[in-house]
């Protein structure tokens, strides 16, 4: 019990004797020198505010450098972009160009003229042949025959008389070979006579073999039981020369 004492009475001691130990001249400076706005919040672990809100169109480009969105602008070209690009209210198939930002008709400089803004129409029949060289549709000339191609000539000979048009006139077919024109016969013999035409003229069929005409068939005029025969063209009895 004794020892138990002594220990807490030397603890004690020592307790007492660092506590009444005197602080360092410099660290008592220290705490003399601080003041009461000394302790604020340190600056950096400040809360930064909310980021600001971009509130411009998609399509419009923004820049931020001290934090606020504004337009972008290019310092090299010393101009902002326009927030919206110019509208082109001219028709489709209108050539255009944009040089300084503004759409106007294209201009080819090399040819030092401007395109019509539309073409001229072709009022021509669909099946009349044009020509555009100087941009004025006119009918189709060819200058190699030196002539115009004028409306065809309407054919008004039969579907069955043969035609030609050697210098655009419509005429009855001629074979130069022959020289003669075509001019098909009518054939006014009956149906069950054989004719012929060597020069174009119907005539009766003839056998030039056996070197007489065809006329007309004799008739026979024998009973039917009676046998006949026609060598030469005549009837008569039938008569067995082999016997």
């Amino acid at each position: 019990m004794f020892s138990q004492l002594l220990t807490v009475a030397v603890a004690v001691a020592f307790v007492g004797q660092t506590v009444a130990r005197p602080m360092p001249m410099p660290l008592r400076r220290e705490l003399d020198s601080r003041q009461v706005g000394s302790f604020e919040t340190i600056q950096a672990y400040r809360r930064a505010p909310a980021p600001a809100v971009n509130t411009m169109p998609v399509d419009v480009p923004t820049m931020s450098q001290d934090g606020t969105i504004v337009l972008f602008k290019n310092p090299e070209a010393k101009q902002k972009r326009s927030p919206e690009p110019e509208v082109n209210t001219m028709p489709v198939d209108v050539p255009t160009m944009s040089q300084d930002g503004k759409i106007v008709l294209f201009n080819n400089p090399e040819a030092k003229q401007k395109r019509e803004p539309l073409p001229e129409v072709n009022t021509m029949p669909v099946d009349v042949p044009t020509m555009s060289q100087d941009g004025t549709i006119v009918l189709f000339k060819n200058p190699e025959a030196k002539q115009k191609r004028a409306q065809p000539a309407i054919n008004t000979m039969p579907v069955d008389v043969p035609t030609m048009a050697p210098d655009g006139n419509i005429v009855l077919f001629e074979n130069k070979a022959a020289k003669q024109k075509r001019a098909p016969a009518i054939n006014t013999m009956p149906v069950d006579v054989p004719t012929m035409a060597p020069d174009g003229n119907i005539v009766l069929f003839e056998n030039k073999a056996a070197k007489q005409r065809r006329a007309q068939p004799a008739i026979n005029t024998m009973p039917v039981d009676v046998p006949t025969m026609a060598p030469d063209g005549n009837i008569v009895l039938f008569e067995n020369k082999g016997n």
